[in-house]
Order: C-alpha cells, then sequence, then structure tokens
C-alpha cells in the first residue's frame, strides 16, 4: 500500500492542530503552492496568478492537495501544516537545499509513495531529486521496537542509476522525529555525474541501520536480512533546463600560501555549487597545515547566502590536483549582484585571506 492510499484513510482530526486563521498574503501563496502540484496547474481565480509556465502532469491530485484544497490550508497556519507528515517530509523542508517555507520544489522533484516492510519497520520512499550532482531523497519510517531507532540512527542509501552503481561517491543522512512516533528520512547521495537528463532508473537500497552519536561516530550497525528496497523512474529534465553554468576561472594566491584557481559555478533552482582547485594541494597535505576553509557568498547588499556544505573530490581524468566543491542556497544572478570571498574560520567567525571577486562571467 502507498502513502496516498493510507492517505485517502486517514481521518484528520482538526483539533489536532492549532485553529489560527493565514493571513491573506499566507493564503495567497498556499493557494499558489497547491496549485503547482495539481495537473495542469491553478487557473487565475480571486487574484491567484496563473502559473506562467506549464508543466506536465505527473499522475493524478494526490489525496495531500486534496486535503488541502478541503479546507486545511485555509484553516490553520504554515507551522500547524509542516507537522502534518506529507508536509514534514518534504524536500524542501531538508538542511542540505536551505530550501525552507519559500522554497517549492514540485516541478523538479519526483514523487513516490512506494512502501517496503520488514521485521525493523515500514519505510515509505516518499519523494527524490536531481540536484546537479546529487540526489536527494525524502522518506517516511515507521519503526519497530526491534529497530531500537532515535533521532541518531540512521538509514543510509545506496543508490544504481541505469544498472549503474559506480556512480556514487558519498552519502549522508538525517533523521528527524516526528509527532506522531515517525521518522522523517533525509538522504543526500553525491554521484560522480548523471547518466542523462532523461528518465533515469533507479535503484534504492536501504540496508543498515547505523546506531551512533552522529553519522561519522563509532556506532553499532545493524544489516536486515530483507532490506528496503525500491526501484522507480525519475528525471533531471526540468532542474537541468533551469540550470546555468558560470564560467569563472580565476586564480590566486591566499594568504594562507595556497594557489588556487576558482573554475565555475553550477546554479541550479536548489542550490548553487562553485567548483576549484588548489593547484600546490602538496603542500598541505599535513591536515595540521592552516588553509582557507571556504568562500564567503554576498549579494549586494552583503546578506550572506546559506553555506550548505564543502568537500574534494579526486581528478580521474582532469589535468592539475584534487577538485574542491562549496555548496550554496540557490541564487538569482540575473536579479542580483554576487562577491566571493576566501576566507578561513577562526575565532569563532570568518576572516578573509584573498580578495573578493565578482561572481560573474
Amino acid at each position: 500500500m502507498s502513502v496516498y492510499d493510507d492517505l485517502n484513510e486517514w481521518k484528520l482530526d482538526a483539533a489536532d492542530y492549532e485553529e489560527e486563521a493565514l493571513s491573506e498574503a499566507e493564503r495567497r501563496e498556499w493557494t499558489q503552492r497547491v496549485g503547482s502540484r495539481l495537473p495542469g496547474g491553478l487557473q487565475s481565480t480571486g487574484g491567484v496568478r496563473q502559473r506562467g509556465r506549464n508543466r506536465k502532469a505527473k499522475g493524478l491530485m494526490s489525496a495531500a492537495a486534496v486535503l488541502l484544497l478541503a479546507g486545511a490550508a485555509w484553516t490553520y497556519s504554515p507551522q500547524a501544516l509542516a507537522e502534518m507528515p506529507w508536509v514534514a517530509g518534504l524536500i524542501e523542508n531538508f538542511g542540505s537545499t536551505s530550501g525552507g517555507e519559500a522554497a517549492d520544489y514540485s516541478s523538479y522533484k519526483t514523487q513516490i509513495g512506494q512502501t517496503a516492510e520488514n521485521e525493523y519497520g515500514k519505510l515509505t520512499l516518499n519523494e527524490v531529486l536531481f540536484d546537479t550532482d546529487r540526489l536527494l531523497i525524502s522518506a517516511t519510517f515507521e519503526p519497530t521496537a526491534q529497530a531500537d531507532f532515535d533521532y541518531r540512527t540512521f538509514l543510509s542509501a545506496a543508490v544504481a542509476i541505469d544498472g549503474r552503481d559506480d556512480l556514487q561517491l558519498t552519502t549522508g543522512t538525517q533523521s528527524i522525529e516526528e509527532k506522531d512516533g515517525t521518522y522523517t528520512i533525509y538522504g543526500e547521495v553525491n554521484l560522480s555525474e548523471l547518466p542523462n537528463d532523461g528518465p533515469m532508473n533507479l535503484s534504492i537500497i536501504y540496508d543498515e541501520i547505523r546506531h551512533g552519536q552522529t553519522w561519522l561516530s563509532d556506532s553499532s550497525i545493524i544489516e536486515p536480512k530483507r532490506p528496503w528496497t525500491f526501484d522507480i523512474q525519475a528525471s533531471a529534465g526540468e532542474l537541468v533546463a533551469d540550470t546555468q553554468t558560470i564560467e569563472l576561472e580565476r586564480s590566486m594566491k591566499l594568504a594562507t600560501g595556497e594557489e588556487i584557481r576558482v573554475e565555475k559555478a553550477i546554479v541550479s533552482p536548489v542550490s548553487t555549487l562553485l567548483y576549484y582547485r588548489v593547484l600546490n594541494e602538496s603542500e598541505f597535505a599535513n591536515p595540521e597545515t592552516p588553509r582557507m576553509t571556504a568562500f564567503l557568498l554576498q549579494d549586494e547588499h552583503g546578506t550572506e547566502i546559506p553555506f550548505i556544505e564543502a568537500g574534494s573530490r579526486e581528478a580521474s581524468g582532469r589535468s592539475g590536483e584534487a577538485w574542491h566543491y562549496a555548496r550554496y542556497a540557490t541564487i538569482d544572478p540575473a536579479a542580483h549582484a554576487y562577491t566571493l570571498t576566501p576566507y578561513q574560520h577562526f575565532d569563532g567567525e570568518p576572516h578573509a585571506v584573498g580578495e573578493s571577486f565578482a561572481l560573474e562571467k
């Protein structure tokens, strides 16, 4: 049974949620968000603007959308809505997107609703989203007592795309306990490449339960005899079409002694990905050697764009040293001017170690 079948049978008790009327602005926002999830969009009525870009309808209207139209969106506050299972588990709420309430990735993600079950619990794959070089996953887990599950317990995904299991580089996961005792399981799978931007066949397997204080800490691992397995299809086509690459090709020497070359920024509707190389990487092999932390990304008003993560990848098949990357929330280069400043973090705050430069071609 899928999550949508469960929703159709779910009896909503309004007494469980805070009764707070939406403001007119919030009402318009939720009308637009619900409309974006309906086949063909929402026609202009009552001051709500028609969607400017038609998207191909994917499937029938979900029970969640029906409930929203039936009055929940108009009666309860956004905070109360965020506590409902299908809203709390949206990819937009995952920390690795920095999306939050203002974000809407419905045009780019694929809703799934498949459920797999074993002796440790029931896992429902809610939705997936390709973003530049990674796959983002949202799932809901209903653990049994045997799982001994809490927010410090993790389910990580192994992903194969079109039969290839060599594309996955790293994986991260987050477990968030919901009020009904279930857990939202977010996953981020970094990929070496996307095979194509058309429909892709994905095999997503959860084959271990990891108990520990953090994902990287010492932990005990349980391997279920019957892993949770999902075979689905998803596409990156819409996101790729709305993604732009800004070639930077800027070289500079930092106060740390590092010689870096900032190659490019890839701006998608979900995130901003900056690629750079450290040309004298071998001189900084000792982890105790001070080096640049990342870049500050700011707009023309000095507002800092949220930093998400940073890392490095081997430069297989490329000249030069390892490639480094820094990921930020998405930006709008057409509407704002942005600058990048290399910095080193110490004494509790960032300190510039190089000149600021414009994020432009």
